[in-house]
């Protein structure tokens, strides 16, 4: 983004009151929107923050301003003296630039997708797996100031968002594979978790917590799937890591970072009908199984190049005793010489990522599953069941109208629950 923009904004911001911003840098540019970086103070007795200033992509090319990005450390002035090497350094700078969207720029601005996610970032506000808005009261961008030219920008073109320190799941794995790192079954299994949040998120979106000091919550499932909303966008650019959370009430984040979804201005809102959002559920689910294939095989385009297709598909047991099923997992299932692949990973981890990407998973295959003790041993009893509930959505390609049948599967869910439990 170019020299003028910077001084537009820059000039709106000086002109606060309170003085609450500083304008750091741009740090993202993808194919609907900029990101920049922007250091608040929301009240003189309050800490500074960074936030993320999201703008609609005009027909220009963001700045190029290596020099700005190595302020990360302004949160913590005592870190500055701390630095273990150059190396490290250069990493952080890279978290620093917050993905928006990974698509190819185009040569004309596209359609804003900024009233979309503010709408979405409202219905999600409360999720604790997706990005949280900052509200802004009494915007600079939204005054007029004397002797400042209009900035042109839509009033409804820019929004705030919290600023997730740690990059995304895309700049992981390129430092994975920099480093020659294979991402540990402990660390894989808290992330799949994180991701069956998000999923839980946008099928069940938390309710608004009580009390007056509401904070978002851990997603839950809560009977059938009525959220039906659909990402659209999931690849790694738009999944970050947030902070670890050494206090965490849900003992979830202690040990890794939280993972939230961002880039909310594809996501769709699918008919409020139990099949289309069960069929909303399945969508995402494919997506962060793909996500999984990413960070287990650390090579991003074999993942985006699944597509849920039974022609393609192989079969894999889940059970020993129980019939196959199709799977479009076919990098995590042995090849011609029958070898599996990535012999290090979890098998319970595999079987669970297969199913997630059943061609046409069948309910019973899903619910026979035996789950797993590794994965109990790192998640909780809750975060099990999560598990297997979602597992059951992904299945769930013919609704019963007989409203005994769907008593009986209520049931048979939970006794797969209390199963997994103990």
């Amino acid at each position: 983004m170019d020299d003028e923009t910077r001084r537009d904004l820059q000039q709106y911001f000086e002109r606060d009151e309170g003085n609450r911003f500083e304008l750091v840098s741009a740090i993202a540019s993808g194919q609907h929107s900029v990101a920049w970086k922007v250091k608040f103070q929301e009240t003189p007795t309050s800490n500074a923050r960074y936030i993320v200033l999201k703008i609609d992509r005009k027909d220009m090319e963001m700045e190029d301003d290596d020099s700005s990005q190595d302020d990360d450390d302004d949160n913590d002035d005592e870190d500055d003296d701390n630095n273990d090497d150059d190396d490290e350094d250069d990493d952080e700078d890279d978290d620093d630039k917050m993905d928006v969207d990974d698509g190819e720029e185009d040569p004309a601005p596209p359609e804003s997708q900024t009233p979309n996610e503010k709408n979405k970032l409202r219905a999600l506000r409360w999720a604790k797996h997706v990005v949280s808005s900052v509200e802004v009261t009494n915007d600079p961008l939204r005054r007029v100031f004397p002797g400042v030219p209009p900035h042109q920008m839509d009033l409804d073109s820019w929004l705030y968002v919290e600023y997730l320190e740690n990059g995304t799941i895309s700049k992981l794995l390129e430092k994975a594979r920099q480093k020659r790192i294979i991402i540990p079954n402990r660390i894989l299994w808290r992330f799949f978790l994180c991701l069956i949040r998000m999923v839980i998120a946008m099928g069940w979106p938390p309710a608004q917590p009580a009390g007056n000091d509401a904070k978002p919550v851990l997603e839950q499932i809560r009977g059938p799937p009525y959220g039906g909303l659909i990402h659209n966008d999931m690849h790694e650019g738009n999944v970050m890591l947030g902070t670890m959370i050494p206090n965490d009430p849900d003992f979830e984040h202690s040990l890794t970072p939280i993972l939230c979804l961002i880039d909310l201005g594809s996501m769709d809102k699918v008919p409020n009908t139990k099949e289309a959002n069960i069929g909303a559920v399945h969508n995402n689910i494919f997506d962060i199984a793909l996500l999984m294939i990413s960070l287990i095989t650390r090579n991003e385009e074999l993942g985006q190049s699944i597509v849920p297709d039974e022609a393609s598909a192989r079969p894999i047991r889940l059970q020993n005793d129980q019939p196959p099923i199709l799977t479009n997992a076919t990098p995590l299932l042995p090849g011609a010489d029958r070898a599996t692949p990535f012999g290090w990973l979890d098998p319970d981890l595999r079987i669970a990522v297969c199913a997630c990407l059943a061609a046409r998973p069948s309910w019973k295959s899903i619910v026979g599953v035996h789950w797993p003790k590794s994965a109990a041993a790192l998640l909780s009893a809750a975060a099990a069941s999560s598990l297997l509930l979602l597992l059951f959505c992904r299945g769930l390609w013919m609704l019963a109208a007989d409203t005994a049948v769907a008593a009986k599967r209520e049931r048979r869910m939970a006794l797969v629950c209390i199963f997994v439990v103990l």
